[in-house]
Order: structure tokens, then sequence, then C-alpha cells
């Protein structure tokens, strides 16, 4: 396996943990003060508008959802995952502005989702 393959599956690996841990510390008010959530940012975060961006629907279930889908366009045709990675990155974009701009925030978990997704394009985009 060639080393983008390697980290693009490692990024998954990284976002979908990322992902999962933003839902647990969201959903768990006894444990605000921790490494990844200081001062109760991720409820702070999950619960405005910008945490759930589509049909009220918390962003980190489509994180989930996102990173596991990249596993299987491994088998599907390559402008299905790319598509996927691209929508990710710009959604990023939006989220990382919302983040910083509108909520005034700092979310160690959301850095690594959208630090996952820019390298899973960029190499996506080495891989050709």
């Amino acid at each position: 396996m060639d080393i983008p393959t390697l980290v693009s599956f490692g990024a998954i690996g990284v976002g979908l943990w990322s992902s999962i841990r933003f839902g647990i510390q969201a959903n768990d008010p006894t444990h605000p003060g921790d490494a990844y959530c200081r001062d109760g940012t991720c409820i702070r975060i999950a619960k405005t508008k910008y945490g759930r961006l589509f049909f009220g629907i918390p962003n980190w279930k489509f994180g989930i959802l996102f990173f596991l889908s990249l596993i299987v366009c491994a088998w599907l045709p390559a402008w299905m995952g790319f598509s996927l990675i691209l929508a990710s990155c710009l959604l990023s974009v939006y989220l990382l502005w919302a983040l910083w701009v509108k909520l005034k925030a700092h979310c160690p978990l959301c850095y690594v989702a959208h630090v996952c997704n820019a390298l899973l394009l960029i190499f996506w985009l080495l891989r050709g």
C-alpha cells in the first residue's frame, strides 16, 4: 500500500474517532472539563445552529457517517469519494469560520476532524 493511501486511511480513522469522541462529550455533561472539551465547549457548540446544520441532526453524527462512507468509497468509482471529500472540506471551512467568528470558541476535536478532511483532500489529489 502506498503512503498517500496509508495516510488517507489513518485520517479516516482519526476523523471517525474525533466525531465519536465529540458525540460522547456533547452528550455527557458530567465530564465538561477534560482535555478534549474545556469548560463544556463541546456541549455549547452542539446546542447551536452551527452544531446541527442539516435537518437538526448533530454534525458529529454526519461526521461518523462521512468517515464510514469513505471506507465504502474505496470500492466505488473514484469521483464519489472525491465528491464527498471536497464537500466535507468546503463544509469544514464554513464550520471553522462559525467556530471562530460566530461562536468565538476553540474545539480541539473539531480541529482534528477538519485537519483530517484537509489531509484526505490533499492525499486524494496526490493519488491522482
